[in-house]
């Protein structure tokens, strides 16, 4: 199991969800200053996760189960429960 991919997988994922739920106030018109400071930091989390999935190897990560790989999943599994499972 590539631990460094699952990973950078992980975060990708986490960004890209919470990008998606900054977007609907943005076009909305409604956004305030803390939606638009939200919406860099995920798109910076999507950044640096792409890079890390083009990359692992020069990006780095973990390579065994640790508590910066259980964060990422954690992250991602949360948001997506958060932004997606209302949906259905």
């Amino acid at each position: 199991m590539d631990y460094t991919r699952i990973y950078w997988l992980c975060l990708l994922g986490f960004g890209l969800l919470l990008s998606a739920n900054f977007v609907p106030d943005l076009l909305a018109g409604t956004a305030a200053t803390s939606n638009v400071v939200g919406l860099v930091g995920a798109v910076t989390v999507v950044a640096v996760a792409l890079y890390g999935v083009g990359r692992p190897a020069a990006a780095g990560g973990p390579t065994r189960p640790n508590l910066p790989f259980w964060g990422a999943v954690l992250g991602f599994v949360l948001t997506f429960a958060g932004t997606v499972l209302p949906f259905l």
